[in-house]
């Protein structure tokens, strides 16, 4: 969610020509494939764009580093730390393991294009990810040059007037190079220290008054946290409008139904998995559905249109918005295959919640409460004295 809302709010501002783009970044880490998009978003932009400045008031570390070095300048607080590019799993224990190298060397080569692009130092960028590798100083007469052990050779046949000895170990194997902040500035690896934000944007030039805020909204901040339960929602959403269909006319199972769909594609919406076409569609299907059970019936044709209509558009609602109609674009198999399980995953869930719930909800006494609050208004038309007169004839 995080490196599709980056890579809008980038576009936005390249669109709105602006001169500069601060990052605010502080995190411990995160996912390489997110990371890996954030950063190529950012070394995309034009070099006459707006300057990428990353700022970071606090720590940012494995993932974070990786980004922030992505970007052109990077600014510090005098409390903030920055480094640490390990790249690590972590098991359903908990417990932490290192990649191997083909994961590593990954990282690597994307800190090489990071380091190439925006002139940070290559070897001190490398050893915050290249764990079984030594950083090396060879103190030359233009001035001190970093070495990592992959590029060792490399260097000596460049420069055959240095020998192996005058190398100077800096960081040894089994060691993730970090800064502080004081020290960042030192090695130079940031580009400079600042108080806060409002600081940062008058070292830029800028009035802190003219910043154009594209911080992410409540609604996208609510859609990384319902990201993981997107097949739950939609199966709720399912579960409640059946149960409205088979209660009294109080309409509480349609509300919980709209407010599960509405939060569902809130969800997919900014993970950029749905739009206007998959909300057309289920509610195409939806209405089809009411069609055939209160106005129209077919024997069951409309509804099992609905039915397919809205089973379609929650499939297309589980797939990226850019590949859903372009079985050329890579990993589109992986995609379909994806929003199948997805699919199914819900209506698995909707069709077990169905049964559950008509097996015990007889049981509950708030469901009774409700089944009973329709009143019995209709009355005979016949009166009870002439009634009774029947009755003793």
């Amino acid at each position: 969610g995080m490196s599709r809302y980056y890579r809008r709010a980038m576009d936005a501002a390249i669109k709105a020509k602006v001169d500069a783009v601060v990052v605010h970044l502080t995190t411990p880490g995160g996912r390489v494939d997110s990371a890996e998009e954030m950063v190529k978003a950012a070394l995309s932009v034009p070099e006459n764009g707006p300057l990428t400045v990353a700022f970071v008031d606090n720590r940012s570390y494995s993932a974070g580093s990786l980004i922030a070095f992505a970007h052109r300048q990077v600014y510090l607080t005098d409390i903030a730390t920055i480094g640490d590019i390990g790249v690590i799993f972590i098991g359903a224990d908990g417990k932490m393991e290192y990649a191997p190298e083909k994961g590593e060397t990954v990282v690597r080569a994307l800190l090489r294009s990071v380091a190439q692009k925006n002139g940070w130092n290559e070897a001190k960028l490398l050893k915050m990810t290249a764990r079984n590798q030594d950083l090396y100083r060879f103190d030359l007469k233009d001035g001190p040059t970093w070495v990592i052990e992959d590029d060792l050779p490399r260097f000596l046949a460049d420069h055959p007037d240095v020998k192996t000895e005058q190398k100077i170990m800096i960081l040894g194997k089994d060691r993730l190079l970090s800064f502080t902040a004081k020290e960042a500035l030192h090695e130079g690896m940031a580009s400079g220290q600042v108080k806060d934000l409002d600081a940062l944007y008058r070292q830029l030039g800028g009035d802190p008054a003219t910043v154009v805020n594209l911080a992410p909204s409540s609604s996208e901040k609510l859609s990384w946290t319902l990201s993981g339960y997107a097949p739950m929602l939609a199966a709720l959403a399912v579960i409640f409008l059946m149960l409205e269909l088979k209660a009294p006319g109080v309409g509480i199972w349609a509300m919980l139904a709209g407010t599960c769909g509405v939060l569902f594609f809130i969800c997919q919406f900014y993970m950029e998995l749905a739009s206007y076409p998959e909300v057309i569609l289920v509610i195409a299907g939806l209405a089809f559905i009411g069609l055939e059970i209160f106005l129209l019936p077919t024997g069951g044709l409309l509804a099992l249109s609905g039915a397919a209509i809205s089973l379609f558009g929650l499939v297309l609602a589980f797939m990226p918005d850019v590949s859903q109609f372009a079985p050329s674009t890579p990993g589109w198999g992986t995609s379909v295959l994806d929003a199948l399980v997805s699919s199914a995953a819900a209506m698995i869930v909707a069709s077990g919640g169905l049964v559950i719930l008509v097996l015990a909800l007889p049981r509950w006494a708030v469901v009774r409460k409700l089944a009973t609050m329709d009143e019995i208004t209709a009355t005979s038309s016949t009166d009870a004295d002439t009634v009774l007169t029947n009755l003793t004839a």
